[in-house]
């Protein structure tokens, strides 16, 4: 699967940064590295930043739903291509989006994203938005990377 994310900074926008209070959530390091903003699902509070179809400006919704007691939502934070293609979450109305990303994390090892993942964003009883980060088997090289049986869903470009 993919438990993280990262995102160049040079890619966000400063209204972006602004809107959701995020300029502490800069993290570079002492070797250049560009700076980046990061998610976790283990996160306090799970988020990941979103972008719909015909729009450009970016949000940052609910990753998913930890807490059963919260929302009747599916209690995870990502969504099979397979039980979406199977009318699972058809009761849910999902709509797809990109979560963009520069970077994945998974069991400790960071992998590059070129375009971004899929994801799907759905509604919960308060009609507050959430996000379900898509996945599919893994190929024989994501496995390798991550020894994880799932991977997220590549978006070819932004």
């Amino acid at each position: 699967m993919c438990i993280g994310i990262a995102i160049d900074a040079e890619l966000l926008s400063e209204v972006f940064i602004a809107r959701f209070g995020l300029r502490e959530r800069l993290r570079g390091d002492l070797f250049d590295s560009p700076l980046e903003l990061r998610w976790q699902y283990r996160d306090r509070v799970p988020q990941l930043p979103v972008v719909r179809p015909d729009e450009s400006e970016w949000d940052l919704l609910a990753w998913g739903n930890r807490d059963d007691r919260a929302s009747r939502l599916p209690q995870t934070g990502w969504a099979r291509e397979e039980s979406l293609g199977a009318g699972k979450w058809k009761h849910l109305r999902p709509k797809e989006v990109c979560i963009p990303a520069s970077r994945g994390l998974e069991k400790g090892v960071w992998f590059p994203i070129a375009g971004g993942l899929r994801g799907i964003e759905v509604l919960d009883e308060r009609q507050r938005p959430h996000v379900y980060m898509l996945t599919r088997a893994s190929t024989t090289e994501y496995h390798e990377l991550t020894r994880h049986d799932r991977m997220p869903l590549i978006v070819e470009q932004l």
